[in-house]
């Protein structure tokens, strides 16, 4: 599942600041149709957002429009940071820069995607994003199993000891 995550955040991430200009601009003017059509207000400076775009207390886009519920990349792209914990942001020269169409054609401004782990911030790179969306998140796994209280003991060996599974007590000779 955090594959898929990592993979599909990052590629969605990477066509907002592909350096192909018609990429890049066909995927800012679909990102800016789309909630344009679902009607999400913009954010207010502080309120909790997604490139600029209200949210929700849920995490969900804040859309006005009523029964519009076709899916789309770019709330699905809102779901994933959500779940990842990324945040992303419109920027210029690291400047903060407030959404609008403007941000369509105007090659200085690139989306900058920021994560926050164990209180550090990590800036995700677009070549590396997927590798450290996936190295954070197995961190994760590998901290919450070592965390667990274990019932017995634990032996972490690399290779299958059948001496001490179930195994020991089939007897092949028995079952001819």
């Amino acid at each position: 599942m955090w594959e898929y995550t990592a993979t599909r955040q990052s590629h969605l991430t990477n066509m907002l600041n592909c350096d192909d200009t018609s990429v890049r601009q066909m995927a800012r003017a679909s990102l800016m149709l789309d909630f344009k059509r679902r009607k999400v207000l913009h954010a207010c400076s502080g309120e909790d957002n997604f490139l600029g775009f209200k949210r929700k207390p849920n995490g969900k886009l804040d859309g006005q429009a009523q029964g519009f519920g076709v899916s789309s990349d770019w709330p699905d792209l809102n779901d994933l940071c959500q779940r990842t914990g990324t945040e992303l942001k419109w920027t210029s020269h690291l400047q903060p820069v407030e959404v609008s169409d403007a941000v369509v054609e105007d090659p200085s401004v690139v989306v900058e995607a920021r994560l926050l782990h164990n209180s550090i911030v990590h800036l995700l790179q677009p070549r590396t994003s997927r590798q450290t969306l996936l190295s954070i998140q197995r961190a994760q796994n590998m901290e919450y199993w070592s965390s667990l209280k274990l019932q017995g003991k634990l032996a972490k060996l690399p290779f299958a000891d059948h001496s001490a599974s179930h195994t020991i007590y089939s007897n092949a000779n028995i079952s001819e």
